[in-house]
Formats: C-alpha cells, structure tokens, sequence
C-alpha cells in the first residue's frame, strides 16, 4: 500500500495512510518507517510538506493495477478513498465461485473435469472431459487451457461457456509440457499502421507503444489470436486500415499458423 499509493499519487502522507487502513498516527508512522528501512532509495521525507515524495524508478515498485486494486476495493467498500478515479473496463464473463474452484484445484492437482460446453458448434452443450492445466485472464474472457479428450488436442475452453464443471478420480494423461501452443513462444511485432501518416504515427507511438517505434511482444502460441484482438492491432493493413486499425502485427505472415489455429474448443 505505501508503495502504490506513494508511486502513483506522488506522495505519501501519515495522514492518507490513516485514511486508507484506518491505524493510528504511531501505528502508521511505524509501517512508513520500515518500508523506507527496506527499500531506502524509494521515499524521500519533506519534513516542511510532512510527506514522502517517491523516489525510486518508473519502473520500480508496484504496478498501476496494483494501484487500482487497492484503492478501487476500498472505494467498493463505501470507504472513498478515490472518488475520482473509475476503471470501467468491461468485464461480461461472470464466474462462479464453484466453476472457478473446480478448475482451479484440476489444475494444482492434475486431475481431468467432467465439463458440460456450449460452442457455436454445439449451442445446447456437450458433455466433455479435458484436462486443464492453466486459467488465463484475457481482455475480457476468463479461459482454461486444456487437452480436450473428445477432440484428442490442447484447446482453449472459455470459462463463460462451461455450464458445469465436476473434478472425476482420473489424472490428467497430458499437461502443460506436452502442450507446443503453450510452451512454444511466438514474438508478435507492432508498430504504428503504415497507412498513418509520420505526425499521426509519432501520436501512436507515444499512446500505445511507450514511445518507441515498434514493440516485439512475446507471447505464448495459442494466446497470439487473443492478444491480438485485445489489441487490435491490423494482421492485414490492406483491408484492416485507420482509423479502426492504429496499429499493424508487422510480421503477420510469420504468425500465420497461429492466427488461424482451430484449437479453440
């Protein structure tokens, strides 16, 4: 918490940190004191302004949805802490508990789960058995990564189409190792779409690239499609062009394979 809030609201104050974990003075000035004794080079004290500035890297420290995490679950709390600050990215998958607990214990155990899926192939559902071996969180899908032993391959199963999912007394016969879209790495590199022009490009550049002019990502095989759409970056500049299209996979010829594989459930 001193480093979230220190690093992304500047600074840090006795009296913000009371605000937040509802401590006293003494209690709060303790938990500064042994952070700064941990971590020296990050706060700087202004005994005039009685705060610490933050002073470690941009790189150092915790994340800015680290950040959010902390001061949005206060805020759900009724505590307001930052009533000016909204995150309202989308997130339609909603998950229950049980579904979620059962995949989560197939994984840690290597055990295979009895699942019902609805497709688009088969709307009403079917009845499957796979053999998770990783939960991943994507945009705005929840998916389990797992071998599928109707259709004998790895697949990408999402967590909002299972109806049901029930742990069977039988080890999972494959796992993560024995998955080539999981274990191989593809670099996926972007860059401002072509079709910008060299101001509109510099705008691209520092919005979603960090400046740079083009960005090499690496990413697990089977995700490249998911990435991708999140995103959104054109695999054909020619048809997908500005200004849906800001930026471009410029070697999407080499991803090919990826973009278009059928193991998706």
């Amino acid at each position: 918490m001193i480093e979230a809030v220190s690093k992304w609201e500047g600074s840090l104050s006795n009296a913000r940190l009371r605000d937040l974990t509802g401590l006293h003075t003494v209690q709060v000035s303790r938990l500064i004191a042994a952070y700064i004794e941990a971590n020296p080079s990050h706060l700087e004290h202004d005994v005039s302004a009685k705060r610490y500035w933050w002073r470690g890297g941009e790189h150092e420290g915790s994340s800015l949805d680290e950040y959010l995490e902390l001061v949005l679950g206060l805020n759900r709390q009724g505590r307001d802490v930052a009533p000016f600050v909204h995150d309202v990215r989308l997130d339609f998958t909603e998950l229950a508990p049980p579904l979620f607990a059962a995949l989560n214990e197939a994984c840690s155990l290597a055990r295979a789960v009895r699942v019902e899926y609805r497709s688009m192939t088969n709307p009403q559902g079917l009845e499957r058995v796979i053999e998770p071996h990783s939960l991943i969180h994507i945009g705005r899908r929840w998916h389990v990564r797992a071998w599928c032993r109707l259709r004998e391959r790895f697949s990408d199963f999402n967590l909002g189409r299972i109806r049901s999912a029930t742990l069977i007394d039988e080890p999972c016969e494959r796992s993560s190792s024995d998955d080539e879209g999981w274990t191989v790495l593809a670099k996926m590199r972007v860059a401002p779409h072509r079709a910008l022009t060299p101001e509109q490009a510099e705008v691209v550049k520092a919005e979603l690239l960090g400046g740079a002019a083009r960005r090499v990502l690496e990413v697990r095989g089977c995700l490249v499609p998911y990435v991708i759409q999140e995103l959104r970056a054109a695999t054909n500049p020619g048809l997908q062009a500005p200004p849906d299209y800001q930026i471009e996979v410029t070697n999407a010829a080499d991803l090919k394979a990826l973009l278009f594989d059928s193991g998706k459930g």
